[in-house]
């Protein structure tokens, strides 16, 4: 009766602390073909621990209490510098970080048009060598070589 009652404690602490989905995922990555890791059992959190490979407990922590203070802390100093004033920046400085802004999006929208400038070309066939055939490779569609399977009976 005692274990059950001290059981179902625990379990309800969990279900109000603990971090829901983060084991499920942390199973889904760390097990391999050959070895199956499990949670919350002391040889696969070991293993997790001293592997830089795997994901270890604490990423449920992380992502339940850690980065919520963070991003919170960083919303309250953004909102009292918006109240109370950051600071004062010349324009030269302004114009600097809006610079590095436009590029910033510039280049993920580069990326988001242009997923095959990540990939490398030496492995494509039939591309001329040198500056401008890898660049000609990474910019232009290759329709016959999709992406995405399109199956060639469907007429849709």
């Amino acid at each position: 009766w005692y274990q059950r009652r001290v059981r179902g404690f625990y379990n309800s602490l969990w279900t109000l602390v603990g971090w829901h989905g983060a084991d499920n995922l942390r199973k889904m990555m760390n097990s391999t073909p050959i070895k199956r890791w499990a949670p919350n059992q002391f040889d696969s959190e070991f293993d997790s621990f001293l592997s830089p490979a795997k994901i270890s407990i604490f990423f449920g922590f992380c992502v339940k209490y850690l980065a919520p203070t963070a991003l919170l802390i960083l919303l309250c100093n953004n909102i009292h510098d918006t109240s109370f004033g950051a600071g004062v920046y010349t324009s030269k400085q302004l114009l600097l970080g809006q610079v590095v802004f436009g590029l910033v999006v510039l280049f993920t929208v580069l990326l988001f048009l242009y997923p095959r400038i990540l990939s490398n070309p030496a492995e494509a066939e039939g591309i001329e060598q040198g500056l401008i055939g890898r660049l000609d490779w990474m910019f232009t569609a290759r329709l016959n070589k999709p992406y995405v399977y399109v199956d060639p009976n469907d007429t849709e």
